[in-house]
Order: C-alpha cells, then structure tokens, then sequence
C-alpha cells in the first residue's frame, strides 16, 4: 500500500484532528496536514532517515525542510498520530467494548521479546512493551541490555492501571512493586513459583487444590508473604483445560525435554492441564470473568 491509498483510508476529520491536537500551529514551510501526513508516512516505513525526509519534501514539492526542523514537528504529533491510530484500528477491535468491571481500570497488556541490532556484529536487545489493550497504543516501551529479565518493575505502575501478563511476570517481588505503586494485577503463575499460604498461615500445595478441579471454574483466596513479612492476600483462579488442549500441551512439553535436555517432573506436567492466574482484583468479579480478561 502507497501513500496516496493510506491517505484515501484516513477518517474523514484528521484535518481537523491536525490542528486540534496541535501538530500544525504555524503554516510555515508545511502548510496543511496533509502535507504533513504524508512525511510522517513517509518516515515511519522502511525505516527512512531524517535525511531522506528532507528530500522526500523537495521531490513531493512540499518545500525545504531540515532534519531538525522536521523531526521539532514530528514530536509534536503524538497526539495526532495516536488519534489516528485509533480511528483506523479494525472494526473487530473498535466494536469491541471494554467489560464494565473494567471501567474503573488502565488494561495493560505487558510482554518482552529481542531485538537484533543490525550490522557486522550483531547484539542482542530486550524490548519490554506494555500496550493499551482497549486502544491499542503504547503504553510504554523500554529496551535494555539482554541480561534484563521480565520484570513489572521494567515499567512505571500508576494508579487505576490493571497489569496481565504471562508467568515470567508472576514473581514476588514484582507483585510487590505492583501494589506498592497503587496498580492490581492478572497473571499467569507457575507451580511453585513462590509459597502461598491460607488464612491460618499453613502452607499451600496447589497441585492439591488443582486436583479437586473438575469442570467449572474454581478460585482459592490465598496469602504471598511479602519481603516485610507482611502478608498478601490475592486470587488464584483455575479452570481444567479440554483434552485436546492437554494433548497439545503434553506434545509441547515433550518437545522441550528434548530440544533443553530435561525431563519436566510429573508434578509441572499435572499443573500444565491447568489454566490458573494470581490476581489482585475484588472478589465481586468472579473467577470466570478473571479468567475472561486473561484470556485479552
């Protein structure tokens, strides 16, 4: 897709869009948004430099633009591209409304993957990324050598915000970090990836729980002892998976002790035909609709 087919399936008021969110102040060398739409295309594909924005601008005829120039006025679309971004997002994802127990909430959606730097001698990054699940934006990036794990504490938790992520996140102390900075939080957790207790303090063994699971979907309120030896109170949710995702899990798990050389305990295979989250969140959302929101 060009240019000029991206600029004919942009809504209708992103001129208008333009200058209410402050992209154009001053018609100066661009003079319209569209002008302007089309250097920002130009720049986020195939990775263009500021340089060839510049030329770019002469050959459309737009005029003589800087790098400096170009790239003070890129920052000031932010607010305009994501406006964009959010008016042309898929039907399926547009119609799609956010679950009323989630109204008081931030859903951020939270995962890492690597990066190879290009050239002779290749390096490799980590990405951690958190994404606005209702909007799709970005919520926050940060890109750090790879010896950083996946980590909560590798984004800043405000407020109101409501954390999923897989089970590389489920660790005390990001759990910890969580709560501390007024956020709450659904993750996936591994067997025996920290002890839980119940009320009385007595340790729970939760491939005992998971054993009475049968078909519905079952919740144990739990307690994580914090590094302050305080005491946590969380969720686990849990629902038996079919038997053909426990089929497919089994043949995954085999694939692993053969390609890492283990042999997965019997223990972690029973706990692999389970789907079960920790959560933070009241106990007036049920555990079908934790599970639900997982599963965004």
């Amino acid at each position: 897709m060009n240019i000029t087919e991206l600029i004919k399936i942009m809504p209708k008021e992103y001129e208008k869009a333009c200058y209410e969110n402050k992209a154009i102040t001053r018609k100066r060398i661009i003079k319209s948004p569209k002008e302007l739409l089309i250097l920002v295309i130009f720049y986020l594909f195939d990775n263009h430099s500021l340089i060839d924005v510049c030329q770019f601008a002469l050959m459309r005829n737009i005029g003589k633009i800087s790098d400096v120039a170009f790239m003070e006025r890129f920052i000031k679309c932010k607010d305009w591209i994501k406006w964009l971004k959010e008016k042309i997002t898929p039907n399926e994802i547009i119609n799609y409304k956010k679950p009323l127990e989630l109204e008081p909430y931030n859903v951020i959606a939270v995962d890492a993957s690597d990066i190879t730097q290009k050239g002779a001698v290749k390096k490799l990054w980590h990405l951690h990324y958190a994404i606005d699940l209702f909007t799709l934006n970005c919520h926050q990036f940060k890109i750090t050598e790879q010896s950083t794990g996946e980590t909560l504490k590798n984004f800043e938790i405000n407020e109101k915000d409501l954390i999923i992520g897989d089970r590389a996140y489920a660790s005390l102390s990001g759990i910890e970090y969580c709560l501390d900075n007024g956020g709450n939080f659904i993750l996936r957790i591994k067997n025996k990836a920290f002890n839980l207790y119940d009320e009385n303090k007595e340790k729970i063994i939760l491939t005992d729980w998971l054993k009475k699971i049968k078909k519905d979907v079952s919740e144990l309120t739990v307690y994580i002892k914090g590094s302050k030896n305080n005491y946590i109170k969380a969720r686990i949710c849990a629902v038996k998976k079919t038997k053909e995702e426990i089929i497919i899990e089994e043949k995954r798990l085999k694939r692993n002790d053969v390609r890492r050389q283990i042999k997965t305990s019997e223990e972690t295979k029973f706990s692999h035909n389970y789907i079960f989250v920790i959560t933070s969140l009241p106990e007036t959302i049920s555990a079908e609709k934790i599970l639900e929101f997982y599963r965004l």
